[in-house]
């Protein structure tokens, strides 16, 4: 990457950091059967995290054998004076929003749960074509439950916490954003 600003340039490229994190979590839940806002959900993030980031470490070692460590590696926390840990990069990991990259795949961004079960999308034609969860979709169809009414309610409101029809335990791992606390 370029910055307009040499000082940036510098800093930048004398500690290689980099972003990685994960994608699709909300969807993964989903097909493992596990409410997000749950003690299990909560675990899983934990070990999903803990295997990108020790896997990211690693490699970053193994990089650091073959090319030498970041500028800033004796300066780091990685350096001789504190862990005297040899790495190539001096971050690696980020808990950030796959945005455009998630609406291509169709999964969920990053580690937030669903905003929506099924919204409206528009395309340039000024057509109004619906887009409802395909996991969701699915499900839905396993329990004979993929009805035109069933289905403008969830377009509706985003969500099937108010929709008696469908069992409790479906709706229990099938909520977004809406549904949870903002510390779930």
């Amino acid at each position: 990457s370029e910055f307009p600003v040499e000082k940036i340039n510098k800093t930048f490229r004398d500690n290689r950091r980099v972003g990685l994190g994960i994608m699709g979590f909300a969807d993964m839940l989903y097909k493992l059967k596990v409410p997000y806002n749950s003690e299990q959900g909560l675990a899983t993030a934990k070990r999903v995290m803990h295997l990108v980031d020790v896997t990211a470490h690693d490699y970053s070692e193994q990089i650091a054998k073959e090319k030498g460590t970041f500028p800033n590696w004796e300066i780091s926390i990685f350096g001789p004076k504190e862990k005297n840990r040899k790495q190539r990069n001096a971050a690696l990991t980020t808990v950030a929003p796959t945005g455009s990259i998630s609406m291509l795949l169709d999964c969920s961004s990053g580690i937030e749960p669903f905003f929506a079960l099924s919204y409206q999308k528009e395309v340039m034609s000024g057509q109004k074509l619906m887009y409802i969860n395909e996991i969701l979709e699915k499900e839905l169809k396993d329990l004979n439950l993929y009805r035109e009414d069933i289905l403008k309610e969830i377009e509706r409101t985003g969500s099937i916490q108010h929709i008696a029809e469908i069992p409790e335990n479906i709706r229990k791992i099938y909520v977004t954003a809406m549904d949870i606390s903002a510390e779930a």
